[in-house]
């Protein structure tokens, strides 16, 4: 990985044609990079090429045809050229010094108006720390001599393989949520140069051939209809160059398009014709097949082909992609358009982490939210169930996503309840099924992002524009609606509502200090807080021991930006659990164990119900109830 980025930094300073771009770091702290190859004329104008497809992208500042035509008789198209997602794919990423040097160096006709023509981006190694991964395993398990047995170490290796990050996450199933930091930094770069091709190299198993898109049924149906027709031209160019060389490919079989969290399926929802390349793997040595060996060489060779088949393509058709780019933009926000009349409804919580990470994947994701200033009542509302639900009211502070945006395929696709399947994939899924005992379905079948992140929503037939605000999803602030007090000296103790993730963080952080901290298990009402199941509360009867308690307390939630409660008074109202009574027990010290210490986000909310479900009794069931 380290002479991957040294190699592509080397180039940089000794090419006028190439930049170097560190867009990210990873966990193990290895810079992830891309490569800017162009000719210097468009080099010098990479603000204005960013510019003009922010201007086709959104259409709605007042784009007008003879402005449109202009930006795309001058525009190069935008190439992103990325390879090993997955770190034990080897064949990618060695392609890629081969795709850079060749743009770089050579000085040829062909590749002078292939650069006249484009911008291509170059992401070299998606995946650095599941590369040195499996480079580690490949030292482990070389002999003195070839080994070509596909069903050996060298070829199989072992778990945890290389093919997810240090955390052994697959990057290639975060496109929608964005949980890593590979992730998140290329979605920023890519959204910066918004291309209009997207290739994505994978390998496969040995024993197989060269998969390429495009893909076949089930698709998913917020996928532009422009996608397939452009996906078969390039798929004919990348086909005739493997016939030159009389290399045996194929499309589709196995490779479906109805999952959007896919690298090439993303890119494909945000108006880029995503390309995946599948090489049957090789380790150093090659494999031994049916009829001859297929040498490592080889199926770098075959990257390096497909990767060159489908730029010359991109330079020929380049004003026609930037056309078709341009005319579904134009298509998406318009009123008329097929996402004109539909919005999405975030209720308010007093979950302010849950709803923090939410705002945050919006700004990652580059959607347009808003907030409701006011009550608003409308005709009908979807919940996430199915249910249709009648004559509904939004309260104020309901934050709004409406479909009618520039990215409104990508949008509709991450947060649609129950996308459809069209007639001829649930034909094709029902004899698969019945007749095989099988799936047309490769990987994942369901998601949307509002389940995901529990929170109540609706999803609403109109395009929403009353007591409407815009807000910066990056920098707003969410409301809670639970009352907090200062510890004040002499406090009997601290509380801290269940109904915020971060309570979960701020006990796992407390008790690895040293801080005895208690958990409910039926609701509390202490000086005025409400606190459902699942609250925290640290006393100054449990924390003898510790002077400085409950300035560990402060500085802990502080460190969290979670809002805590003194207490000076233990007695809860009514049949609520009063502070010194059984139903809030102390957490065990093993349990540190079970929440993380990191847990500061909704995806780890489950490490949690497991720790109130096996440890305290708890039951999921009396959490939802909260």
């Amino acid at each position: 990985s380290a002479e991957i980025v040294d190699y592509a930094q080397r180039l940089a300073d000794a090419s006028e044609r190439v930049r170097l771009v560190e867009y990210a770091r990873t966990y193990e702290d290895r810079p992830l990079v891309y490569l800017v190859i162009a000719s210097p004329e468009h080099l010098e104008r990479v603000d204005e090429i960013q510019a003009n497809m922010a201007r086709l992208a959104d259409p709605r500042s007042g784009l007008s045809q003879r402005e449109k035509d202009r930006i795309i008789a001058e525009t190069p198209a935008v190439a992103w050229m990325s390879y090993s997602i997955h770190g034990n794919e080897n064949s990618g990423s060695d392609a890629s010094l081969v795709v850079m040097h060749h743009l770089a160096a050579d000085r040829s006709a062909q590749t002078q108006a292939l650069l006249d023509e484009l911008v291509v981006i170059v992401d070299p190694n998606k995946n650095p720390d599941g590369r040195e991964r499996q480079i580690n395993g490949l030292d482990q398990h070389r002999g003195l001599h070839p080994n070509i047995d596909d069903q050996s170490m060298l070829h199989t290796s072992h778990w945890p393989y290389g093919r997810g990050n240090h955390y052994y996450f697959d990057l290639n199933r975060d496109w929608i949520y964005a949980r890593h930091p590979e992730t998140r930094g290329r979605i920023r770069a890519i959204n910066e140069w918004k291309p209009v091709l997207l290739v994505d190299a994978h390998e496969m198993g040995s024993q197989s051939t060269y998969l390429f898109s495009p893909p076949r049924e089930p698709i998913n149906p917020n996928l532009p209809s422009y996608r397939n027709d452009m996906a078969n031209v390039f798929a004919d160019d990348q086909a005739r160059a493997y016939d030159a060389f009389g290399y045996p490919y194929y499309t589709g079989e196995w490779a479906e398009g109805w999952y959007p969290g896919y690298t090439d399926a993303w890119a494909s929802m945000r108006g880029a014709l995503g390309i995946l390349y599948e090489q049957a793997r090789m380790a150093e040595d090659g494999v031994q097949r049916p009829t001859h060996n297929l040498s490592y060489k080889q199926s770098v060779h075959h990257q390096v082909i497909s990767s060159f088949a489908n730029l010359n393509t991109l330079a020929r058709e380049r004003v026609t992609m930037l056309d078709n780019y341009a005319q579904d933009r134009a298509n998406v926000v318009s009123a008329n358009g097929p996402y004109a009349e539909r919005s999405w409804v975030i209720l308010p919580t007093d979950n302010g982490a849950r709803l923090a990470e939410w705002l945050d994947l919006m700004a990652i994701q580059e959607f347009e939210v808003h907030v409701l200033n006011d009550d608003v009542r409308i005709d009908e509302a979807t919940n996430p169930l199915g249910e249709v639900e009648r004559d509904v009211v939004l309260p104020e502070g309901s934050l709004v996503v409406r479909n009618r945006q520039p990215e409104a395929r990508s949008l509709a696709a991450m947060f649609e309840f129950d996308p459809k399947m069209s007639e001829f994939a649930l034909r094709q899924e029902r004899e698969a099924v019945l007749g095989e005992g099988g799936s047309t379905i490769y990987d994942t079948t369901g998601w949307n992002i509002p389940m995901m992140f529990g929170l109540d929503a609706y999803q609403v037939p109109e395009h929403l524009d009353d007591d409407l605000e815009r807000i910066d999803p990056a920098n707003h602030q969410p409301e809670v609606s639970y009352a907090t007090a200062a510890i004040a000296p002499g406090a009997i103790g601290v509380v801290a509502s269940g109904a915020d993730d971060r309570a979960n963080a701020l006990a796992a952080r407390l008790m690895e200090q040293g801080v005895r901290v208690r958990a409910n298990r039926e609701p509390s009402r202490l000086d005025g807080m409400d606190l459902p199941i699942g609250s925290i509360a640290i006393t100054a009867d449990d924390n003898r021991h510790m002077e400085d308690w409950a300035a560990r307390v402060t500085a802990t939630a502080n460190a969290l930006g979670l809002p805590v409660h003194g207490v000076g008074f233990g007695r809860a109202p009514g049949d609520l659990a009063d502070l010194g009574g059984e139903q809030w027990r102390v957490l065990s010290q093993p349990q540190v164990a079970i929440i993380s210490r990191g847990m500061t986000n909704m995806l780890d909310v489950g490490a949690v119900w497991w720790m109130l479900d096996h440890r305290l009794g708890i039951r999921s069931s009396q959490l939802d109830e909260k």
